[in-house]
């Protein structure tokens, strides 16, 4: 029996301990402390202007991009000419963008900035009108024989000028094909 009754005894602590809990709260101060920093984590870092500035950068290179686009797909193309400029659609020739382009090559040639496919390309396709324009590095004397034209190129890439050397080996070896 006395078993009994000091499970009884313990029981009845026990249950006024969890009634006494039951009752316990928490300091005010402590509740609203703990909700103003759930409060504070929950809010944006930044303001709501601040919100808007990515999807309005966004919209605005989608709107840009798309204004290059369509600018650049209505430019003409500079090789036609409108109907209304032109009575014959004919009369442009087309040989004149190449003339252009190679004219080009040997302007960038002259100054020293030539770009060795570029000139190839220009000096196979190269038509009387262009052979006059073309630059001469060797005088009228030394384009006189094979022989002549060639120790002169080569004296032009002894003194170190192999863009000169180059350009008049062009027109040597268009000039002299079995040489």
């Amino acid at each position: 029996m006395s078993n009994e009754r000091k499970e009884r005894d313990q029981h009845a602590l026990v249950s006024a301990g969890y009634r006494d809990l039951a009752k316990e709260r928490t300091p005010a101060s402590l509740d609203d402390m703990i909700l103003r920093k759930a409060r504070d984590a929950a809010r944006p870092r930044y303001g709501r202007l601040r919100l808007w500035v990515r999807p309005l950068a966004w919209a605005a290179t989608v709107a840009i991009s798309l204004a290059i686009v369509l600018q650049v797909t209505q430019v003409p193309d500079p090789g036609r000419l409108d109907a209304d400029v032109a009575t014959d659609a004919d009369a442009f020739v087309p040989a004149s963008v190449d003339a252009l382009r190679e004219a080009e090559d040997m302007a960038r040639m002259r100054s020293g900035s030539v770009d060795e496919t570029a000139l190839s390309v220009a000096s196979e396709a190269a038509t009387p009108l262009e052979k006059m324009t073309e630059p001469r590095y060797c005088d009228d004397d030394a384009r006189a024989t094979a022989e002549s034209w060639a120790e002169c190129i080569e004296q032009l890439e002894a003194d170190g000028k192999a863009v000169e050397a180059r350009a008049e080996r062009l027109v040597f070896e268009r000039t002299h094909p079995d040489y």
